[in-house]
């Protein structure tokens, strides 16, 4: 992957990531991802967080990544797909119809 990214930016590619989880998700050599992402992040020329709190966790996780970070808040699907709650399980999940 890393040779993929490489071949991409030398053609002009701009690589931009999009931050977005706290934790990795299920790696099965944790030394090799740790690794990766260390060379990863060299190849970064932007980042992208969906809100201001996941940008100054990135800031301060990753200090290494001076590069553009840009808040772009992620959007709803409120119109794409059918309400289907009932009043009691919104009650267990402490929202209103409008949240």
């Amino acid at each position: 992957m890393l040779l993929a990214i490489d071949f991409s930016r030398v053609r002009g590619t701009k690589v931009i990531w999009t931050l977005h989880d706290k934790r990795r998700h299920s790696i099965l050599h944790p030394k090799l991802g740790i690794w990766f992402q260390s060379k990863f992040i060299k190849r970064v020329d932007g980042c992208i967080s969906h809100c201001q709190v996941s940008r100054e966790w990135a800031d301060l996780i990753f200090p290494m990544l001076s590069r553009p970070h840009t808040v772009i808040p992620h959007g709803y699907y409120r119109q794409a797909y059918p309400n289907n709650l009932t009043s009691s399980r919104r009650c267990a999940y402490g929202t209103t119809r409008d949240s």
